[in-house]
Parts: structure tokens; sequence; C-alpha cells
């Protein structure tokens, strides 16, 4: 007698092999664009982010691949709900940037190479390379000139990719200094499809940004260090800069009053914001005569609500970035982590599907692409 075939199973097989897929396009978009540094963030907690970087460990070129997070990642429990987490499982080979005491229960093997520069409350960093497939806990990195650091020194070390987890502020991780192109982690907003999709659509809106037009940036200096505010005069639209640029310390972008320094006149129209902008100073910008062009580092100097921005550019001034981080793919993740109201995946895969053009997966079947090793 003919055995029936375990449908389950082959619907199983054929979701981990879409997801495969899927993930081989990231890749693919990545080697496009020549991305070696790649930022995986996360809308909110539990949104995926884990298993998304899984997935991507997995299905990741036959290169050297490094490892590094923002805060601690690959831990077997949340340290606030007491929930299992999904662990971070690298092949053999992976470099990585942790506290060897972190460590102490991961399954993988490592060979700690060197320590770094790099000091926290759990210990000193170093760098080590797996030396066969198994878990790791990412830990000790605090700050981007930290991640600057070591990403250097995986590179020096002959890593083709860098994976940095932005684990402990959402888009801390989306600075074109540290990552070439950024994959999103969609979680689930209080059992709210409507809810979710608009804590998405922001992370998408500051990710969206535009670069400065070239005609603009030609005129510019080299910026990288300049971390206050920088105003120049130009004409009425915002594109032929003329005089000499005024700097003002980085304090000008928290006093949200522009108006204290008498050097910037109705003239000033294109600022450059080497800091934090928030809500306040937006407005305050906003608030000027002509119409304004504000030039932000990155998504990740965004610190003012969605409202704000939109409020902006409606009254037609421009926001722009220095330069932008190109997304590379979302993940969404229907459920929550204590059995709470699970959205409808469809609902929720359209509904970020009409937003962007790049791929969107299901994070759930990330985590089966990420066990599947065919």
């Amino acid at each position: 007698m003919r055995a029936t075939p375990n449908l389950c199973a082959v619907f199983a097989m054929r979701g981990m092999l879409a997801a495969r897929d899927v993930m081989m396009e990231i890749w693919a978009r990545a080697e496009a664009i020549g991305a070696r540094a790649l930022a995986v963030v996360g809308t909110n907690k539990h949104a995926g982010k884990t298993t998304l970087l899984g997935g991507l460990l997995q299905c990741a070129p036959r290169a050297s691949l490094a490892l590094v997070s923002i805060g601690v990642d690959g831990e077997r429990a949340d340290v606030i709900l007491g929930t299992p987490k999904p662990q971070i499982v690298c092949r053999q080979g992976t470099w990585v940037a942790t506290v060897i005491a972190a460590n102490a229960e991961s399954s993988a093997a490592v060979a700690w190479h060197a320590p770094t520069s790099v000091t926290s409350p759990l210990g000193e960093v170093w760098i080590g390379q797996t030396r066969a497939p198994g878990s790791v806990v990412l830990a000790g990195v605090r700050q981007k000139e930290q991640l600057l650091s070591l990403k250097a020194q995986f590179f020096a070390r002959g890593a083709a990719y860098v994976l940095i987890d932005g684990a402990l502020s959402r888009m801390a991780a989306v600075d074109p200094e540290l990552a070439d192109g950024v994959v999103l982690a969609v979680g689930n907003v209080h059992g709210s499809l409507q809810e979710t999709v608009a804590v998405a659509k922001s992370a998408l809106l500051r990710l969206g940004l535009s670069e400065l037009e070239p005609e603009l940036a030609r005129q510019l200096p080299d910026l990288s260090s300049v971390k206050g505010l920088v105003a120049w005069a130009s004409d009425r639209y915002g594109e032929s800069l003329w005089g000499d640029p005024i700097f003002l310390p980085e304090g000008s972008l928290l006093t949200d009053d522009l108006e204290r320094d008498f050097r910037v006149s109705d003239a000033h129209s294109v600022f450059y914001c080497g800091g934090a902008v928030t809500d306040a100073w937006l407005a305050r910008v906003a608030a000027r005569k002509r119409p304004q062009v504000v030039i932000v580092r990155s998504a990740a100097h965004l610190f003012c609500g969605d409202e704000t921005m939109r409020q902006f550019t409606r009254g037609g001034h421009r926001l722009r970035v220095l330069r932008s981080v190109p997304l590379l793919g979302v993940a969404v993740n229907p459920t929550t982590p204590r059995g709470g109201q699970r959205l409808e995946r469809g609902a929720l895969m359209r509904a970020l599907e009409a937003e962007v053009d790049v791929p969107v997966i299901d994070a759930m079947e990330v985590d089966a692409c990420a066990l599947y090793d065919g």
C-alpha cells in the first residue's frame, strides 16, 4: 500500500526553502551594492531580530563572517520577562567580539585570539573565532567608537562581512560609519495590526530619508568630524551657498533656540546637524521665514517624532541625510513572547510589502530556515 505523504512536513519544508531563498536574496542585494557591514535592527523588543540574525548567519556566503552586538544578545532567557530567547548559532570560523565570561554556558568552542581596548562592567571584550558550530553570547560593546574599532579589527583579520546586532538601541547601528546595509525586524505591538504597522512605518520613514542632492553636497566641506551645528547662507531655494559657514557648539542642538546666537540671520537656511535632532529644534527651524534645508548625519541621529518630520516637509522644507544606509530586507514577527494576541500573518506581510521594495519574510519562517541545514 502506498504511503500517504506527511503534508505538514512537506509544507514546512517548502517554508524553510522559501525562507532560505529570501535570506539569499538579502545577501545578494548586499553584494550588489558592495555592502560589507550589515546592521540588524528591530522596531521594538521581541521583534524577532535575533531570529533574523540567525537566518542571515546560516544563509551567508561561504566567506569569513564577523559578529558583534550593541549591548547583550544570545542569552538563554530575557533578563526582564524570564522568557526563553533564541540563541545565536554561528558556523565554524566565525569571528566574534564579546566578553569571555559571558560565554561560560555557550556551546561554541571559541579560540580567543586577543583582548581589545573595549572594557565593560561584564569584563574586557576579546576577539575570538569559533572552532566548531555552536551558540555564542555577545556582550560588552556599548559605544559607536568601540564598534568602529572592532569592525576595523575584524576586517584586518580577514573577515569578509561584519554583522552588527543593534540590541541596545533600536536604531543606533543604522549609522553609515558603521553599516553599509540594514535589515529590519518588525515586532508585534500590543496585538494590534494598526499599531504594529505604524511603528514599522516610523522606522521606514527614517531609513527612507533621501541623501543630500549632489549639487548641494559638492558645495559642503568635509563634515565627518563635526558634532555641532553648521549654518550656511543660501539663495531662497537653498541650492547655492554663499559666505563663510557659521560653526555653532554642539549644545546649540539641545537649547532649541537658534535665535540666541545673533550670527544666524534670515539668510541662513541650510543647516547641518552633527548631533541628535529633537522635536523642539526641528520645529524651531520650521518656523523660520524661508524654506529650510536640514542635513542630518544619519537616521540614527533623529530623535524627533514622525509628525514633526512630516510637518517639516509639508512646510516646504527639506530633511536630508548626509549618507543613507540602504534597506536590504524586512522580517515580521506576528507573535508575542508570552502568548498574547497573535497578528494575522498574511495581513501583516501585505501591509509591509506595500511600504517597501525589498523582500519581506515571516520571522517564524526564518527560525525554521536557521534550524534547517540543507
